[in-house]
């Protein structure tokens, strides 16, 4: 009774622990299949996309908390200036599509980013000028906020793409460091290599 106890006790244990193997690897399989797409390039162009469109959301919202609070005295809202903003994005996925400045983005070189970041900026910062001034609305917003939130989001998109790029550049090295090695008890001649 004793040996037959401590026998379903081992078997009880070693199904929790497959079952425990089976949870983590169903609970984390969406990341790493994440991480294989992006290491693809399929979700690659979206991830920085993504990015971009945050970074130029940060970049408004600290222009616009580091002008109003501390230099302005005008009332000048949020929601106001929120249009705007809305605007800037609308532009930057345009400018994004249209330029195709996502290209072979993950092994651009610094200097290659920061001439790819000004070109973006500038041509996306042309657009919106030209929207304001379209639509007769460019005297309601603020100038000195939306040069400042440019001149942010420049900073932060040559920097979250090096950074992005970086640690792709990393995680596809570690990837590649496992060779295939195939031994044999022959011993090759050095004429054979030329029919390997």
């Amino acid at each position: 009774m004793t040996i037959n106890s401590s026998e379903s006790t081992k078997r009880y244990s070693k199904m929790a622990e497959k079952q425990n193997e089976l949870e983590y690897k169903e609970r984390f399989q969406f990341i790493h299949f994440t991480l294989n797409q992006i290491r693809q390039g399929k979700l690659l162009y979206f991830l920085y996309l993504f990015v971009d469109i945050i970074c130029l959301i940060i970049s408004n919202h600290f222009a616009y908390d580091l002008y109003m609070r501390r230099f302005s005295k005008i009332e000048y809202g949020y929601s106001t200036h929120a249009v705007s903003v809305t605007l800037m994005i609308i532009i930057d996925i345009l400018v994004t599509f249209v330029f195709n400045t996502l290209n072979r983005v993950p092994r651009r070189r610094k200097r290659k980013e920061i001439f790819i970041g000004a070109f973006h900026v500038f041509f996306s910062f042309t657009f919106l000028a030209t929207v304001l001034f379209s639509i007769k609305r460019a005297d309601e917003y603020s100038r000195i906020i939306i040069y400042a939130a440019y001149i942010l989001y420049f900073v932060l998109f040559v920097s979250s793409h090096v950074l992005i790029g970086r640690i792709l550049r990393h995680y596809h090295k570690k990837s590649r460091d496992k060779v295939l090695l195939l031994t044999s008890d022959r011993f090759v001649q050095p004429w054979n290599l030329l029919h390997l």
